[in-house]
Formats: C-alpha cells, sequence, structure tokens
C-alpha cells in the first residue's frame, strides 16, 4: 500500500496531479547535482558515497547501511555496516544485481546503533519503512538509489557478455539513460553507448 506508506512516513500521499510528484514520489525540492571533483571509483561523480561520508563525519549517524562488492567478484552485492568512512569507500560503486540489504538489520541491532543512513532501492526502502518501527534505533535516515537494471548474478554475465563489445571484465558499470542507450562505463573512464533496440533479446 504505497499510498499508506506515502502518509506515515511523509505525512502525505504524493500529488498526483503534480508530473514530479508522480514520478519521484513526495518531495520538498528537486535538484541536479554532481560531485566536482568526481569521487574515484564511483559509479558516476559519487554523490552517494560524499553524502554517506558527510553524515557519518559529522555524527548525524552512526551506522551506514550500504553495499560492498563480495571479495572475490566486484559485481556480486555484500550488504555492509559500515562504521567507518572507509567502510562507506569501500561500498563505492553500484553492484547491478540483487542485493538482500535488510539481511544486516540485526546487526545493526546488535550493534546498538542510535542514527541509521539506509541505502537502497525502492523495494528495500519499501520493506524497510515497513519494520521500522520495530527496529530497535533511534533515527533512520534514508538515501534511495534508483533501479531498472538489477537482476541475477548469472542474467548480469549473459548481458554483459552479449550487450557491449568491450570485454565484460572492462566493465565499471552501466546505466539504462534517456537517450534510449544503455551507457557502459569502461575501466578506462570512457563510454560504450549501446541503443535500447540493439540489445540481444533472450
Amino acid at each position: 500500500d504505497l499510498a499508506a506508506l506515502e502518509r506515515s512516513t511523509h505525512g502525505r500521499r504524493r500529488d498526483l496531479d503534480d508530473d514530479d510528484e508522480l514520478i519521484f514520489g513526495v518531495h520538498q525540492s528537486l535538484f541536479n547535482a554532481k560531485v566536482v571533483p568526481s569521487v574515484p571509483g564511483a559509479q558516476w561523480t559519487g554523490i552517494v558515497t560524499s553524502i554517506a561520508c558527510a553524515m557519518l563525519s559529522e555524527g548525524l549517524v552512526d551506522a551506514v547501511v550500504c553495499v560492498q562488492s563480495d571479495p572475490g567478484d566486484r559485481f556480486t552485492p555484500r550488504p555492509f555496516v559500515a562504521r567507518t568512512v572507509e567502510d562507506i569507500m569501500a561500498a563505492r560503486g553500484v553492484k547491478p544485481v540483487l542485493s538482500p540489504n535488510l539481511d544486516v538489520l540485526a546487526t545493526v541491532e546488535a550493534l546498538d546503533v542510535e542514527n541509521l543512513l539506509f541505502i537502497g532501492v525502492g523495494c528495500q526502502v519499501r520493506a524497510l519503512r515497513a519494520i521500522q518501527p520495530y527496529l530497535r534505533v533511534g533515527k533512520v535516515y534514508v538515501v534511495g538509489t534508483n533501479c531498472t537494471d538489477n537482476g541475477t548474478r548469472s542474467g548480469l554475465d549473459k548481458f554483459l557478455r552479449l550487450a557491449p563489445s568491450a570485454p565484460a571484465e572492462e566493465i565499471v558499470g552501466y546505466e539504462f539513460m534517456q537517450d534510449y542507450r544503455v551507457h557502459f562505463k569502461l575501466m578506462d573512464g570512457t563510454y560504450e553507448k549501446v541503443p535500447y533496440f540493439s540489445l540481444p533479446a533472450g
């Protein structure tokens, strides 16, 4: 029940007559922003990483739920409770695979976290909001990220083998963009842009 969740979280539901709220949900202001200079190793410029580091450094939170990479595979997600800036920096970059972020909430409670920052995609945030009243923490802050291209690890392997011409091991990340192309970011900082309609079927 999205409308009920919006009311309990934001005090009202989204304005269905407002095009921006219809797409982005309840908000006070919308901004386009980027980090200058970019955070090395980030998916784009590192806005989410920078927000998380600032909130922890300034004492607004004492833990951050983020997603690091599995030590054996950079695209396999490993939900993590970060307590230091170094822990957050180790979570830079998107892992475009479904991640069980709520699995670490028991760890959050065991660590007696007072104020928490949770970073996650929409379905994770909705699940968090549903159980938030039962969490033994003080304040919960959320940085929601977009989710349009998450799937299984085996599905990602297939996609990276078939869609771009660049070898899969050279791809840092990718995003489905408004220009109807998938932008694949390569390790050398360049991009390969593949039209949606050129993507392999199946």
